[in-house]
């Protein structure tokens, strides 16, 4: 995250930014709110070999979350937004740094999970998970 920006990116002009700071993400915000007050909560997610999942890693540790459906590939996983805060507002860059091998795998990994846990909230980006959602829907 870049913040204290003077002024928003343009192309061709390299601007300086007062602060810089670096976490685990928005995904990771609501597991770890939840786990701090106490409930159980299992964060589905596949992580690399890379400094940024190692970041996340680190995270894990430092929340205390479980990592019981966390999966570690020896591979680059570096999933990465850039956020850059300007005037109260904020913009992102994204890579995800997967291809669909990884999506399907965790699609696969998501549904399973929704049909033997007995979950109270679920929690997920569902756009592109219809299957997911209705699981979650159907067990109320």
């Amino acid at each position: 995250m870049f913040s204290g920006l003077d002024e928003r990116p343009a192309l061709g002009l390299d601007i300086e930014a007062d602060g810089l700071g670096m976490c685990a993400g928005t995904a990771f915000n609501t597991p770890a709110a939840a786990n701090r007050i106490g409930l159980r909560v299992a964060y589905i997610a596949t992580l690399g070999n890379d400094p940024s999942s190692q970041l996340i890693r680190e995270e894990f540790e430092i929340e205390g979350l479980a990592t019981d459906y966390l999966e570690i590939e020896d591979r680059p996983l570096p999933g990465i937004s850039v956020a850059f805060n300007s005037d109260g507002d904020r913009g992102f860059i994204t890579n995800w740094g997967s291809d669909e091998r990884y999506a399907e795998h965790l699609r696969m990994r998501a549904i399973d999970v929704a049909t033997t846990i007995d979950a109270r909230h679920f929690h997920a980006y569902v756009d592109d998970l219809p299957e997911v959602e209705a699981i979650a829907l159907a067990a109320g």
